[in-house]
């Protein structure tokens, strides 16, 4: 049995129609499978820990996202014996998917998914606080420090003022936007610095 684990809202929603294609190649090879989505954060973690809790024989379990929906499937998981993880990338970066080597193109790799030739084994990183409260497992990368203190998002402190009269994103309550080692934005003001660069795409 496959059970997908899929991130529509992946590559800003476009996850969504790509799965409808997906799941038309999964019916046409007569896969027996089921399929849960996620809806909000964390989802993916809850339901792969669900289908170990409830179905403790040999599967197959897909994960089908971005680098976030690995991560958080891969903290659901247990019983590492008693399941086959599969990965089709969804994402935008897809980092996970290039660390292993695995196609970018979601079609190639359901078919790679459901006609496996192989299968390997590959470790996965753990963090634990100080105090042994927290634990998490990390697939692609772990950061501290700067690094992390970046991400912490304070709701209270931080507000989103992007809408569709203006998508330009501006944040209250953000004191600094480094790009490239030179200050983009200070209290949610563009400086005007041009720090990034772009590079030309072909027609």
């Amino acid at each position: 049995m496959y059970y997908f684990i899929v991130n529509p809202g992946s590559q800003t929603g476009k996850a969504k129609n790509l799965w409808h294609d997906l799941e038309e190649r999964l019916k046409s090879a007569g896969i027996d499978y089921k399929v849960c989505f996620t809806t909000i954060q964390n989802d993916a973690e809850k339901i792969a820990r669900r289908i170990c809790e409830e179905h403790p024989e040999m599967k197959r379990i897909v994960l089908a996202g971005g680098d976030g929906t690995v991560n958080e499937g891969i903290n659901g998981l247990f019983g590492y014996d008693s399941f086959i993880l599969g990965y089709i990338p969804m994402g935008s970066s897809n980092d996970f998917a290039r660390g292993l080597g695995i196609p970018q193109d979601p079609l190639s790799v359901m078919e790679h998914t459901i006609h496996p030739k192989r299968c390997i084994r590959i470790d996965h990183g753990l963090v634990i606080s100080e105090d042994g409260d927290i634990v998490r497992k990390f697939g692609v990368s772990s950061g501290m420090g700067y690094d992390a203190d970046i991400c912490i998002f304070d709701a209270d402190r931080i507000t989103d003022k992007a809408d569709y009269s203006d998508c330009r994103q501006r944040c209250e309550g953000l004191e600094y936007v480094i790009v490239g080692g030179g200050i983009a934005a200070q209290n949610a003001v563009y400086t005007g610095s041009k720090n990034g660069g772009f590079i030309k795409g072909h027609n």
